[in-house]
């Protein structure tokens, strides 16, 4: 699916890669210059920056294709399941959530379905744990929890669950509504699960950081302290829904 000017095939091909080799880095030389400037300009170093973002990669590992372990908060014994986070090809940071077009086509994911909203399973946990497809599940981390209905699927490995970003949506539109006159969600929402520390997909892709993510209860973070000094408005507050969502602009409908 193209949404810009058509790609012709080979375009960057022939010296004409954007890395510093100018060619199709095995071991990435952009990725390590990108690092030692960011480093130098912090005064630190480049296993440090490794270290505080969690991954697990020392040294000339970083720069060359390598196995990362999922990051797990909590125990396997309280969270026995790893939770896959993905991004439909079709969704543009969740914005497509009230197209009717992009409802319909949801099933060209791989494992999802149209019109809905589905965990992905492996059959064989769900048989353990007597579950089928259409059943409705609660998903819960150490940072909150979201219900969903299960569908038991192949492409998922035992052990693992995954289900699309971009979801449970209630006060988005009528299309991406369960029911947007009464505030009724449409499945579930990928963020009531993220643990602290990992910012939701919207916010990591978001170009020009509109966005923010954290603990308005907590009065030094970040989104407590804009909060604080901005006007903000949340949409349909009269439904009691208590929104956690705030927009901030020069415009707003309330004004």
């Amino acid at each position: 699916m193209f949404n810009g000017p058509k790609y012709t095939l080979k375009r960057g091909w022939g010296g004409k890669f954007a890395t510093e080799t100018r060619k199709f880095e095995f071991y990435s030389e952009t990725m390590k210059k990108g690092l030692l400037e960011h480093a130098k300009k912090f005064n630190t170093s480049v296993d440090d920056i490794l270290s505080v973002s969690g991954y697990v990669a020392r040294g000339e590992v970083a720069f060359v294709p390598h196995y990362e372990p999922p990051k797990r908060h909590g125990s396997a014994a309280d969270y026995p399941f790893d939770f896959v986070d993905y991004k439909s090809r079709l969704n543009r940071e969740g914005r497509s959530a009230n197209l009717p077009w992009y409802q319909e086509f949801k099933k060209v994911d791989p494992g999802d379905v149209s019109w809905g909203d589905v965990l992905k399973m492996n059959p064989l946990d769900g048989a353990r744990l007597g579950l089928e497809t259409g059943d409705t599940v609660r998903i819960t981390s150490m940072a909150g929890s979201m219900v969903s209905d299960l569908k038991l699927w192949e492409g998922i490995r035992p052990g693992t669950v995954t289900k699309c970003f971009g979801q449970g949506h209630w006060a988005y539109g009528r299309v991406a509504s369960k029911d947007f006159a009464k505030g009724v969600a449409n499945g579930g929402n990928n963020n009531d699960i993220l643990v602290d520390g990992l910012q939701p997909a919207c916010v990591e892709v978001c170009p020009s950081q509109a966005r923010i993510f954290g603990d308005q209860e907590d009065p030094k973070a970040p989104i407590a302290m804009i909060l604080a000094k901005e006007k903000s408005f949340r949409l349909l507050e009269e439904k009691g829904t208590k929104p956690n969502v705030h927009y901030i602009g020069k415009y707003s409908v309330r004004a």
